[in-house]
């Protein structure tokens, strides 16, 4: 299709020569535009829009299109794919590519992680034990199928992790493991470090908010000790927790954190560990099954719409 023409809107007809008009018209109109050409507007079909200019509403007609299909077929032929395969044609026909874990998960938390490093919460910022599992859900669960970068593999039984540019594959307990540590690294270590900064170098912090504190880092410790995690304070030097921090002892809070730590270790139950660990791996179960239904639907819908792609992937 050449350039000079103008995206089209498929419902009302709408049209406009640049693409972040076309976007406003999709996605930013406090209205629906009004359906004058009997087209449902799907995210596919905007998408295809936004790709191509202009929908071609025979495509997804049979007695318009040269190519007759049945929808079963497309169905049956989908759910035949690994999660992988789909989730690569999904991405090849919408021009994206699959967002790296570390910096999905930087994203999410980057404004908060700038506030605990420049300490600019008016008041002491807490993560509960039960937030913990929530930063977990939130990890997993996707908006955008470019998002997909955590699949459960069902008949497998492995985690499989994208960072750095390839999927890492993981047994289930390492896998939860691995997923933990991506959590802490982009958002729990400054978190720790902020818990530091309260309890030795706030002046202004009153007792009341430093006993919560106090509270706080253990439950995060008991949090990491479950998976055999140490806290960041371990091996790192002082002034990577509190930059211009002074002290006598090198060690002082690699000492003070790893008798916290040691201490909540010990009364960690085999019960409290299996149930954290379980409720964790549903939370992962039960995110792949939803992102797994977008993703079948998104493609579904692809296949439908588009002639030409559907015949390049399925086969006569």
């Amino acid at each position: 299709m050449p350039k000079s023409d103008p995206y089209n809107c498929p419902k009302c007809g709408y049209k406009t020569m640049y693409k972040r008009d076309m976007k406003k018209h999709f996605y930013c109109k406090k209205t629906p535009c009004a359906n004058n050409l009997g087209v449902d507007l799907t995210s596919e079909i905007m998408e295809y829009v936004l790709i191509h200019r202009k929908y071609q509403n025979k495509n997804i007609k049979k007695e318009d299109s040269k190519i007759t299909y049945n929808n079963n077929n497309i169905t049956n032929y989908v759910n035949s794919l690994d999660t992988l395969t789909k989730l690569n044609y999904t991405l090849e026909y919408k021009q994206k590519q699959l967002i790296d874990i570390n910096d999905y998960v930087e994203s999410q938390h980057q404004s908060i992680v700038e506030k605990l490093e420049n300490d600019e919460f008016r008041y002491p910022h807490f993560i509960e034990q039960e937030k913990l599992l929530v930063l977990i859900d939130d990890m997993v669960k996707i908006d955008k199928s470019e998002e997909m970068n955590v699949i459960y593999d069902e008949m497998l039984d492995r985690i499989k992790i994208f960072c750095d540019d390839e999927w890492e594959v993981y047994m289930v307990e390492p896998g939860m493991r691995r997923i933990v540590d991506i959590l802490r690294t982009n958002y729990l270590d400054p978190y720790e470090c902020y818990l530091y900064k309260k309890t030795f170098h706030d002046r202004l912090i009153n007792g009341y908010q430093l006993n919560n504190v106090r509270i706080r880092l253990e439950d995060y410790y008991k949090f990491l000790a479950i998976f055999d995690l140490r806290p960041y304070v371990y091996d790192k030097p002082i002034s990577f927790v509190i930059p211009n921090y002074k002290t006598e002892n090198p060690d002082e809070f690699r000492d003070y954190g790893m008798k916290k730590y040691e201490e909540v270790k010990k009364t960690l139950s085999k019960t409290q560990t299996a149930y954290t660990k379980r409720m964790i791996m549903d939370i992962i179960k039960r995110n792949h099954k939803v992102n797994l239904k977008k993703l079948n639907k998104t493609i579904i819908d692809i296949l439908k719409l588009d002639d030409d792609f559907r015949k390049s992937i399925m086969p006569n």
